[in-house]
Formats: structure tokens, sequence, C-alpha cells
């Protein structure tokens, strides 16, 4: 019986773990480091609550990952990409010297460290102490990243006001979705914009929801024909009806700071006020408590049953105690 890792993002151990756990039980939980978590099991295993999953195949001394024939001989065969990348910490010195160790082993292996295409045989290279290396595989398919840790590599503009900008990039990447200029975005828990930014960026006419007020660099964003990109609906969204919001909507985004229940509900009230259902929701949810897994479980049937067939949820590295699903 061979271990199956799940490499997970944590800044709060408890919430994030005690949800990944709960949520692949029986499956009981082997050697761990916060944001590394190894389970005893026949078969593999993945969670929504996971950045990465995969076979464990070894633990090695960072001198012995460094050696590509040791590498090969547990992979069994050549790899077609090697993922080298280190489990997070919130402790910047232990980072560093992660990072050192990362670094070291992604010059020593000769394999492509690239995004990954599907049916790509990839051989992952954890770091999850200075010394102490992590080998494990997984075949690439639409569920995973493409990336080395799932760590997308995009640097967040300066002028973008928050880091919903980066969260929703990510979230467009892990899910592939492509809005199009002149599609029509409707988000609930707007401010201060980041995720605004980066919608109206692309050329999408975005319609936010929030009391708050919104930064000035999404307000300036003007279409090439010179029409305003953004409208602030500047209220709580309990107070939203539908003359407020545009008669359709291709996407539909909310990122409130409540618990998954009510942001289930706030979803369907909002669906409810278009004519037809947007095609894309993305959805965040926050992680509160031990039954988050059962609750975020319980808002994807929900929203199959308002008749979105492809719904999938996720950990993305940027948004921390949070899982982002998808509906289409």
């Amino acid at each position: 019986m061979k271990s199956v890792f799940v490499f997970c993002f944590v800044t709060c151990q408890a919430r994030m773990e005690a949800a990944l756990k709960a949520d692949l039980a029986p499956a009981k939980a082997a050697f761990q480091r916060p944001g590394f978590v190894t389970f005893k099991s026949d078969r593999p295993l993945d969670s929504m609550f996971a950045r990465v999953a995969g076979v464990t195949l070894e633990r090695l001394s960072k001198e012995d990952a460094e050696n590509p024939r040791r590498v090969e001989a547990l992979f069994g065969a050549e790899p077609d990409v090697v993922h080298v990348f280190a489990r997070d910490t919130a402790d910047d010195n232990e980072r560093a010297a992660l990072e050192a160790t990362r670094a070291q082993l992604a010059a020593a292996l000769p394999w492509p460290n690239v995004a990954t295409e599907n049916g790509q045989r990839v051989a992952d290279v954890i770091v999850v102490e200075p010394e102490v290396v992590y080998v494990g595989a997984h075949t690439h398919d639409r569920s995973a990243s493409p990336y080395a840790g799932a760590l997308l590599p995009l640097a967040m503009p300066q002028d973008a006001p928050s880091r919903a900008w980066l969260k929703l990039e990510d979230a467009l990447h892990r899910f592939q979705l492509s809005p199009q200029p002149g599609e029509i975005a409707v988000e609930i828990g707007a401010a201060p914009g980041g995720a605004a930014f980066a919608l109206c960026s692309r050329g999408l006419f975005t319609h936010g929801v929030d009391p708050a007020a919104m930064s000035p660099n999404v307000l300036a964003l003007r279409h090439p024909n010179g029409d305003r990109l953004y409208t602030h609906v500047q209220k709580p969204f309990a107070h939203v009806g539908k003359r407020d919001l545009p008669a359709h909507a291709d996407y539909l985004l909310l990122d409130v700071n409540v618990a998954p229940k009510e942001s289930g509900e706030m979803a369907k009230k909002c669906i409810g006020l278009f004519a037809k259902k947007p095609r894309v929701c993305l959805l965040t949810f926050k992680l509160g408590s031990k039954a988050a897994a059962a609750d975020v479980r319980a808002e994807i049937a929900r929203l199959g049953a308002l008749g979105y067939g492809d719904v999938r949820a996720r950990q993305l590295a940027s948004s921390h105690k949070e899982i982002v699903v998808c509906a289409r």
C-alpha cells in the first residue's frame, strides 16, 4: 500500500487541514507537516481542499533528490515534466530555507519544469524541510493545476487595487475560463475592486455590488469607444433588485466574508434576478469551522439543482482560507 500525498496551502492550519481530513475520511493521515499531509490509501486521493495531490514514491534526503538517476528510478521511467516546489509556511526564515533547497533541486534535475498538458506524467519533487524531500507522481488532467505547486506564475499589476485581482486570475486559469471583451459580469462583494480591475482590463462590462467605495483605478477604466466599463451599485446586496442589475450576465462572481450557506443563498437570489442564469458562476466560500467540508458540498449540490451541470471546487494558492467554486 502506497502513501498518497496531498499538498495544501495553509495559512490557518486548523481550518484547512481539518476540512481536508474530514473530506478524505476514512483515509488516515500519515506523515504531515503544516501544509503537507500524506495519507495511507490503496487508491489515489484528491480533495477540493488540496492544492496538489498525487502518490508518494519515496522520502529522500536533499542530496539523494539532487540525483536524477535516483529520482528516475523511483518514478520508474523518465518523467515528461518535473515539478519542484516547497510546502508553504508563514515563517519567513523557514520559507527562505525551503526556497534555497527548491532552487538547488530545480537546477539539478534535467527534465522540463514547466506547465503540464493533459496526459503528461509528472514527477513531483516536494521540499518538506530543507533536508527532507518527498518524491511523488501524478498524471496531469483538467482537475489539476498545470503549474508546479499550483502556483500561478503571474505578478499582480502595481495599479491593481487588491489581491482579488490575483485570486480571480488564478481561478480563471485553474478552471480554464476565457472571459471575452464585451461580455457582462456581475460581482457581489466588489470593493475595493481587484477582481473588477481584472475583468474590466479584459474588456468586460462589470457591475459591482458593494456599499464600500471602489478604487479610482477601476472607475477610470474605459472601453475603446469611451464607454465606462464599470458600474458601481453602492448598496448592501440585501437591498439589490432587478433594476440595479443588467438584464443578463455572462459571469456572476461572489466573494463575501460570510459562511458558505449564506454565500450560496446570496448567489441563488442573484441568479433569480436575471431572465436566464449566468453562464458561469465563480463563488468564494470562506472556511470557518470543521464542518466546512460538508457545508461546501451542500452548496455545490445547490448549484447543481439550479441547472449547472459542471460544478468544480478547488482551494487555490492565492485564496488562502477559502474554496473557489466554478459552476457552468
